[in-house]
Parts: C-alpha cells; sequence; structure tokens
C-alpha cells in the first residue's frame, strides 16, 4: 500500500499531481514529446506504472495539465487567452471527431 505523503489525501493528490507534472516537463524536454510514455513519466515520479491512471488517463491529459501550468503562471490574462482557444477543445475531449473538428474550426 502506498504512503500518504502530505498531511491529507488533497494534499497528496495535489503533491503528487505537481511531481508528475514536473517529471513530464522534465522528460519531454530530455526525450521529446513523442518518446515519452505514461510509464515514463510514473517511474521519474517515484509511481507505480499504473498508479499514473489515477491522475492522468493519457499523455493528451498529462500534456495538457503541463501546458495550462505553464500558460497560468505567465500571468491573468495570457492564461485567458489561452483558455478561451481551447476551451472549444476541452468540450470536444470525450470524442476524438469532435476535437478534430473543433482544430480544423481554428
Amino acid at each position: 500500500m502506498p504512503t500518504i505523503q502530505a498531511p491529507t489525501i488533497e494534499a497528496h493528490r495535489a503533491l503528487t499531481t505537481e511531481q508528475l507534472l514536473d517529471a513530464w516537463g522534465g522528460l519531454v524536454r530530455q526525450q521529446g514529446y513523442e518518446s515519452v510514455t505514461l510509464a515514463d513519466v510514473a517511474e521519474q515520479a517515484g509511481l507505480a506504472r499504473t498508479a499514473i491512471y489515477n491522475y492522468f488517463g493519457d499523455r493528451e491529459s498529462l500534456s495538457f495539465a503541463w501546458t495550462e501550468g505553464v500558460v497560468h503562471f505567465l500571468g491573468p490574462e495570457v492564461y485567458q487567452r489561452f483558455m478561451a482557444h481551447v476551451e472549444p477543445l476541452c468540450s470536444a475531449r470525450s470524442h476524438p471527431s469532435r476535437r478534430t473538428r473543433a482544430l480544423k474550426s481554428r
């Protein structure tokens, strides 16, 4: 059974999410986007290979969360503009053909 690394479960989840995002960013810089697997990220963050799926369902979700964090860091105006452009993609995330249509309409 994994140990909780924070005073609360919510804090533990936040800490683990941050570790996963940091691992993703570092691995993508080192190896390139196409080469990084979720198993690589989990290992880098010190998690069991399947535990990452409790936080992110796929590479796209992890990549989007990392990008959103970077853009949010740049300031509220940049973040608002970013979210305005990607909101159609977010609503289309559940179905690939809707995501493709949203991308083509940009």
